[in-house]
């Protein structure tokens, strides 16, 4: 997936402009197209919930001032699957991402394959090493 299909994927998943009355509780709105069901802190998501968008984007995880923060895990368009750290709604620390077949396991920065991890594409080839800027760096 692509680091647009990415972002488009996270601002999907953002709540930050949603006001609400309620703090400190379980419950369930519907905004954005879709449905929010967890903890709220300060008009916000804050702590574990679960966001269902229409288009079948799910994330189920920890939130922190509205954005994907703490362990969680997201899935996407076609199969698309994003599960491990977040920090403010990029993928950030130890992770793993599926997407047409391919999947990573290894470390993210900002959203991106950054530092040591395993990539294997659909085809069977397998890159293991150092990863930069959603890119393979080497061994």
């Amino acid at each position: 997936m692509s680091t647009k299909m990415i972002s488009r994927l996270v601002t999907l998943l953002m709540v930050s402009g949603l006001l609400l009355i309620t703090s400190g509780c379980v419950r369930t709105h519907t905004f954005g197209g879709g449905v929010y069901t967890g903890e709220w802190k300060n008009g916000m998501p804050n702590g574990y919930g679960k966001f269902e968008y229409s288009e079948n984007v799910i994330y189920e995880g920890e939130w922190k001032d509205g954005k994907l923060h703490g362990q969680g895990t997201a899935t996407g368009y076609e199969g698309t699957k994003f599960q491990g750290e977040w920090k403010y709604g990029k993928l950030d620390g130890y992770g793993t991402k599926t997407d047409q077949g391919n999947t990573y396991v290894g470390e993210f920065k900002e959203g991106m394959m950054h530092g040591k991890g395993t990539l294997t594409m659909a085809d069977g080839t397998i890159y293991a090493g150092t990863f930069a800027n959603d890119q393979y760096v080497g061994p």
